[in-house]
């Protein structure tokens, strides 16, 4: 059976038999029945099935089945074409593309009648498989999925490119904008590993007192003190240190006055 879309549609089956037979309608690829816009169902059990503004998406076969209880079951297949003009779909309308890369540019048609789709330029040119282009379509039912890939972009490619569809009830057509982008420089980056191990201690004092710089810029001078030049020596308040040369000092004086004792007592042993 063959209808328009928004059209309502009635399927009717009739059997006979003893005991009455019992019919049934479903779907034979086992999806839901939109009867209207708000009623889903599995099954029908009549022998009318009643659509209201049938759409695309009742196309396909329903299947009569009539039971009695006494086997075989028979069964009767009616196939619902639903004829509309096409309608396209585009993903990206705007499609970015650099010099010497590929790019694919995409549309999704529907329509039956099948529909004639191919691409053009926007020139209006038919655009043909080659080396240039590559052009490729995807149907299933009513559907048809279009891809365009143009190879090796130069700069005659850029522009707007035009996918149509076309069949007995209409046409319709979308258009992509090709543009260009430049290409993305690589972005170079190094890293610096210095080896302290290989400079010895040279390397880690050095480490040591660039640490030491870093961190008196979190000191706050007093107020009224300039900062001091880099040669000037940094003044660092610490708790007073013993004096070392004091004690250096007192320890030789107590050394020097054992020693004279023991000469003197090593004296007058001899002298004895």
């Amino acid at each position: 059976m063959v209808v328009k879309e928004s059209m309502n549609v009635s399927l009717s089956c009739h059997a006979s038999g003893y005991p009455t037979p019992h019919i049934r309608w479903q779907r034979e690829d086992g999806k839901m029945i939109a009867l209207n816009s708000q009623h889903d169902v599995i099954a029908v059990d009549s022998q009318d099935l009643n659509i209201s503004r049938v759409s695309r998406l009742h196309m396909g076969a329903y299947l009569c089945i009539a039971t009695n209880g006494v086997p075989p079951a028979v069964s009767k297949r009616i196939v619902l074409k639903v004829h509309f003009p096409p309608m396209i779909w585009i993903p990206h309308q705007l499609v970015a593309g650099t010099i010497d890369a590929d790019v694919t540019l995409e549309c999704h048609t529907e329509a039956y009648p099948k529909s004639i789709n191919y691409w053009t330029t926007d020139k209006g040119e038919m655009i043909t498989s080659g080396d240039k282009y590559t052009a490729v379509a995807v149907d299933s039912t009513y559907q048809v999925h279009m891809r365009l890939k143009i190879h090796h972009l130069d700069y005659n490619d850029f522009g707007s490119y035009r996918c149509i569809a076309k069949n007995s009830l209409g046409e319709t057509g979308g258009s992509i904008r090709l543009y260009e982008v430049p290409a993305s420089t690589p972005v170079s980056t190094s890293t610096e590993k210095v080896n302290f191990e290989s400079k010895g201690h040279l390397g880690e004092t050095k480490l040591k007192l660039n640490s030491i710089e870093t961190n008196e810029k979190d000191f706050k001078l007093p107020s009224g003190r300039k900062p001091s030049s880099p040669d000037e020596p940094k003044n660092i308040h610490t708790q007073p240190r013993p004096q070392a040369d004091t004690v250096n000092n007192s320890s030789c004086k107590q050394v020097t006055q054992l020693s004279s004792t023991l000469c003197l007592l090593l004296l007058v042993t001899l002298v004895a």
